[in-house]
């Protein structure tokens, strides 16, 4: 189990999320030929990357002191068990995972936010979860129109 000693882990990991997210939706964009889903795969790279300067922005300006704070007592692996991605997946396994991505990121972000003491901190984590929470359905939706042939 993953623990963190002050808020400022905490942000890094969430960082580290955010960027390995990133990679996973260019990735899809990348094996995506309808050029819509593509697009929005695309859209997706830009919202993760966006979240990821937000969180460096909280780390490195407005709250450098806070970064010190001791951070809750929080088993951060445990919202990621069992979300591991496959050698070779297909579309469909992609989008998959990407959903089980989501779902986990939004349980952990609601955790920091619910944990922290620090208002600013409760507010991005917030908005962030609400964030995963909109990608996490339209995953569902791509999910449900790919070509179910896809499903290796």
């Amino acid at each position: 189990m993953e623990q963190f000693k002050t808020i400022g882990g905490i942000i890094d990991y969430a960082i580290a999320l955010e960027h390995q997210a990133a990679e996973l939706y260019q990735k899809l964009a990348d094996q995506e030929v309808d050029g819509a889903k593509r697009d929005m795969m695309l859209g997706f790279v830009a919202e993760e990357l966006g979240h990821k300067r937000r969180l460096q922005g909280l780390k490195a300006k407005a709250h450098i002191a806070a970064v010190s704070e001791k951070a809750p007592n929080l088993q951060f692996q445990d919202h990621f068990l069992g979300v591991h991605p496959k050698p070779h997946m297909s579309y469909r396994e992609t989008l998959i995972f990407a959903m089980e991505c989501e779902k986990s990121t939004i349980r952990l972000y609601l955790d920091f936010a619910e944990n922290s003491s620090l208002a600013p901190i409760k507010d991005l984590f917030r908005a962030l979860a609400k964030e995963e929470e909109k990608h996490s359905h339209r995953f569902e939706q791509l999910y449900h129109a790919a070509p179910r042939e896809d499903f290796s």
